[in-house]
C-alpha cells in the first residue's frame, strides 16, 4: 500500500500528464500526495549571500509557481496534498524530499531526450531512478 507519493512537477504540459497519471495508480483516498516543484538556481556559482533579499523576479516566479500548484492541488481527488517549492538541483532535491517525506513512490516525467541532448543536458529522471530511496514511476513525454 502506498502511503506517500512524491510527484515532481514544473509548469510544463508534461507535468499535467504526470499528475493525471495518479488516477491510473488506484491510490487510496488517504494517500498523502506531495507536489514538489524545484526551481533551478539562478546563480549557478553559489556565491550569492544568503542574507541579501532575493530579486523581485525570483519572488514573482515563486508566487506564480505557488498559485499554479494551488490550482493543481485543488483538482486532485485526494484530501491530503502537500505543496513544496524549493530551489536547487532538480534530481538532488527530488531525492532529498523523497527521503524527508519517507515517500513510497516518486512520480516524475521524462522529456524524452535522446542522443547528444541527453548527454549534454543529462537526464533528471534517470538520475532519480538510480538514486531514489523508493520506487520511481516515470511518465514518458514525447521524444525530443
Amino acid at each position: 500500500m502506498l502511503n506517500v507519493v512524491l510527484v515532481a512537477v514544473d509548469s510544463s504540459e508534461l507535468s499535467l500528464q504526470v499528475v493525471n497519471t495518479l488516477s491510473l495508480l488506484n491510490l487510496n483516498d488517504d494517500c498523502r500526495i506531495v507536489l514538489l516543484n524545484v526551481m533551478p538556481n539562478h546563480d549557478e556559482s553559489g556565491d550569492k549571500p544568503l542574507d541579501i533579499p532575493q530579486a523581485e523576479e525570483e519572488f514573482e516566479e515563486f508566487h506564480e509557481t505557488q498559485e499554479w500548484l494551488d490550482e493543481l492541488a485543488e483538482e486532485l481527488p485526494f484530501e491530503n496534498v502537500d505543496l513544496e517549492i524549493v530551489q536547487g538541483d532538480i534530481s538532488e532535491e527530488v531525492i532529498r524530499y523523497a527521503n524527508i517525506h519517507k515517500a513510497d513512490l516518486i512520480v516524475i516525467g521524462s522529456r524524452g531526450l535522446t542522443g547528444v541532448a541527453r548527454v549534454i543536458m543529462g537526464s533528471v529522471s534517470s538520475q532519480v531512478v538510480g538514486d531514489a530511496p523508493c520506487s520511481v514511476f516515470v511518465v514518458k513525454g514525447p521524444k525530443i
